[in-house]
């Protein structure tokens, strides 16, 4: 018997050698493919310039407005029959990203192959970058206006793309907060795809900008569902070449109180994860907890809380930075252009994130992230100076890539990976109907002044710090509560040594 299980440690060891490596593998392309494709709806505004060069959309225009969209270059100069058909697209494209991230969380989470998942995604964004590739409202053809249905499927595809990255994240749990952080602030990245193609537009045409971005789209999605593919049959040979194991060690961690009982892969890596937010909600059994369980906790409440008020903050500020920098006094739009290079480089703040994260703990970093939130609230009150204005783009993309970045984090801490899609989903779809609301702050806000309205949106910003604490006090007081219990009904203090030993302050 020891020589059967001393031939298999060769093997397992190299099984697990070999996941490392696709681990990483599938890391990598997650990365590209979120940058590539996940937001780049979002790059609209370049890509709305290019249409209206194009004169797509034009023939709404009544016979008076026809003379100046011939050669409309501009929005001002478009009629509003044609702005309404383009403001539709992304309109519509936006909304179904958001309000997708229930059932795509849900897909995530209950799809038997990942390799599956990334097929469909990877089907949803080629049809759509090849319909608005084809789309052409000028065309003879009746059947050439597809920019609405090719948009909305680039929309889903990069939804789909974004939540499935971060279950790579897993696999690699020395370097989980890194890749999380990564991952959200490759999404804001992503936008500037767009731009790229626009400034490039003499060189290649809208059509086969579009048709290099769909190979593009196909290389990337099919290593994508080869390598989990490939994981997930080497995860199944890990878990037949371990058994024997395993079933040791869940016969010895029965009598640990700390046991989570868990067979599944990926609850293992989390295991290895050091922070005390991470431990403390897996050693209360959150990620055991079904999901209409973990949608009753506080920490869930307090996750759509935080994320309802700073997302409304956050879109509220891009829908009307123009009209907030023209009244601050940027008639040349020369601060508006600024602020449209700033917003991508939210990826150069991921090691500060991923060094706030390890050194302060998920629970601080929320605090954090709400502070550089409320500076960034502050310098928007200052009055007719855009150079203040200037540095505040700065504080706002840093602060922005903290807010995704940390919440997706804290989920994940929070929840364990088996349910995160769902309760993301969950999460974000909570916040897409709060960001309703941005709207009708932009009418108050023209009613009356964007100080009004940004010093209402500032005050929510108090209630995050004293509702976090409260509820985090609560999860250590049940932390101490259990462990007390536990040692008196063992009678020894034994269980106390081992909770020290291992360094997590429940």
């Amino acid at each position: 018997m020891s020589d059967n299980k001393n031939n298999n440690t060769p093997s397992i060891s190299n099984t697990n050698d070999t996941i490392v490596y696709w681990g990483w593998f599938l890391n990598i392309f997650s990365l590209i493919s979120v940058f590539c494709f996940s937001g780049i709806i979002f790059g609209w505004a370049p890509l709305e310039l290019w249409l209206l060069e194009e004169d797509q959309y034009s023939e709404y225009c009544n016979d008076n407005n026809n003379e100046t969209t011939d050669t409309t270059t501009d929005a001002s100069a478009a009629c509003p029959e044609q702005m309404n058909h383009l403001n539709a697209l992304f309109t519509i494209a936006q909304f179904l990203l958001s309000f997708a991230s229930l059932p795509v969380g849900y897909l995530l989470d209950t799809c038997p192959s990942k390799s599956l998942y990334f097929g469909m995604a990877g089907t949803l964004e080629i049809v759509g970058l090849a319909l608005f590739s084809i789309s052409d409202t000028h065309s003879t053809a009746s059947n050439k206006d597809h920019f609405l249905v090719g948009y909305a499927l680039m929309a889903l595809g990069g939804g789909m793309t974004m939540l499935g990255a971060f279950p790579a994240s897993f696999l690699l749990p020395n370097y989980q907060t890194a890749i999380l952080a990564g991952i959200s602030c490759l999404f804001d990245s992503s936008s500037i795809v767009f731009y790229v193609f626009y400034k490039l537009r003499h060189y290649l045409t809208r059509q086969e900008w579009f048709g290099v971005w769909m190979g593009m789209a196909v290389a990337i999605y099919t290593l994508l569902a080869i390598g989990w593919f490939r994981l997930e049959q080497l995860q199944k040979q890990q878990q037949q070449q371990s058994t024997n194991e395993k079933e040791k060690e869940e016969e010895e961690e029965s009598t640990s109180l700390f046991n989570n009982n868990s067979n599944d892969e990926n609850d293992d890596k989390e295991e290895h994860n050091s922070d005390e937010h991470h431990q403390r909600m897996a050693r209360l059994g959150y990620h055991s907890m079904t999901v209409t369980q973990q949608l009753c906790t506080w920490e869930y409440g307090l996750a759509v809380f935080f994320t309802c008020c700073q997302m409304l903050r956050c879109n509220f500020f891009i829908m009307t930075v123009d009209s907030f920098l023209y009244l601050q006094g940027d008639v040349d739009s020369v601060y508006a252009n600024l602020f449209s290079w700033i917003l991508p480089c939210g990826v150069f703040v991921v090691p500060f994130i991923d060094i706030t994260l390890r050194s302060f703990g998920v629970v601080n970093t929320l605090q954090v992230t709400n502070g550089i939130g409320f500076v960034f609230g502050i310098l928007l009150l200052i009055p007719s100076c855009l150079p203040v204005q200037a540095v505040n783009f700065g504080i706002f993309t840093c602060f922005r890539a903290f807010l995704y970045a940390t919440l997706n984090t804290f989920i994940a801490y929070s929840f364990g990976v088996n349910t995160m899609g769902r309760l993301m989903g969950f999460v974000f779809t909570m916040a897409a109907i709060v960001t309703l609301l941005q709207y009708p702050f932009s009418v108050w806000a023209g009613a009356t002044s964007f100080t009004t309205v940004n010093s209402v949106l500032l005050l929510t910003l108090g209630l995050f710090p004293v509702l976090a604490t409260l509820i985090f006090q609560r999860s250590r007081n049940r932390g101490r509560t259990i462990v007390t219990a536990t040692m008196v009904s063992h009678g020894s203090s034994e269980y106390g040594s081992i909770k020290l030993e291992e360094g997590v302050t429940l």
